[in-house]
């Protein structure tokens, strides 16, 4: 009896200790397939990296390359005279040739690369660079002497187109001073002012540019601001023209008018040829019959004293 519950009791032991064993085991299986698979991924990493630093090392061995054949192309052709006359054909340099034939975009960013990287060109390549091309690579972008020379040019211009006694009037007011200069009215609006401009001068701006250079003591005028009948000597004709315009789709007969009007009506005035055309367009519309009604700058005799108001 005693040896049978001996042997129970190993049977018992060895069944639990062989299912303790499995039970171990599958867990290191698990641990060990872990292991593996971390080391597999830190592999991959590695092997990435390494490819990342590589490609990266290329890439920066082909900048350098790229920035010293910029270098030694701006060398030679700083060294060799621009143009070179050989009896009746010019030859250009050939860095000056790529430059003239890119398009003004491509310029800017070539020059904005240039200013983001000008700390490793070589030294003197930023003058031979402002000689040969007129690019400024320092920090203080200053505009090219050409561009300030037109800007002033330009602004000249203006200033005399619009100081002339049919553009612009002295106020009355001598009293009247901005930036030491007596105050000038316009007779008429900036926008027929700015087509004028660009049809009797060589210059062609935009209306932004245009108004941007008017003189400060140039102003628009006021109704109490005219001493005299300028008002109805100027505006009371382009007002009148501006309602023939706005009525040409209501009234089509009057489109032919509007088109004879469609200037400036000073420069109009000027024109012999258009005024007749103007009056035989006047004469075939009498036998027409439609309202118009329009403002216009009256004399009114000022109840205050014995002096016209308008």
């Amino acid at each position: 009896m005693y040896r049978t519950k001996i042997k129970q009791r190993q049977q018992q032991e060895q069944s639990i200790l062989s299912t303790s064993t499995i039970t171990i085991s599958r867990n290191n299986l698990r641990k060990i397939e872990g292991r593996q698979r971390r080391r597999q991924n830190a592999s991959k990493l590695k092997s990435d990296e390494e490819k990342l630093q590589d490609s990266n090392k290329k890439l920066e061995n082909e900048n350098r390359r790229l920035k010293a054949q910029l270098a030694s192309l701006l060398i030679s052709s700083s060294s060799t005279p621009p143009e070179a006359t050989t009896g009746t054909r010019t030859t250009t340099s050939s860095s000056n040739f790529l430059f003239n034939n890119l398009s003004p975009g491509a310029k800017k960013r070539a020059a904005a690369r240039m200013r983001r990287e000008k700390q490793n060109l070589a030294r003197g390549t930023m003058e031979r660079v402002h000689n040969e091309f007129g690019i400024n690579l320092s920090n203080n972008n200053l505009a090219s002497t050409g561009t300030v020379s037109t800007s002033k040019e330009l602004a000249s211009a203006i200033e005399q187109f619009i100081i002339n006694d049919e553009i612009t009037r002295l106020t009355p007011d001598k009293k009247q001073i901005i930036d030491g200069q007596q105050v000038r009215l316009l007779l008429n609006h900036l926008i027929n002012l700015h087509q004028r401009f660009i049809h009797e001068t060589r210059y062609g701006c935009s209306f932004s540019t245009f108004t941007r250079h008017v003189p400060s003591y140039i102003v628009s005028p006021k109704p109490h601001e005219w001493g005299t009948c300028l008002c109805m000597s100027y505006l009371n004709p382009q007002i009148k023209s501006e309602r023939i315009n706005q009525l040409k789709n209501s009234h089509p007969i009057l489109n032919n008018l509007s088109t004879l009007l469609n200037d400036d009506i000073t420069s109009v005035t000027n024109d012999k040829n258009k005024v007749e055309e103007i009056l035989k367009e006047l004469d075939s519309l009498k036998n027409a019959s439609f309202t118009i009604t329009y403002t216009e700058w009256i004399k009114k005799k000022s109840e205050k004293g014995s002096g016209f108001r308008h």
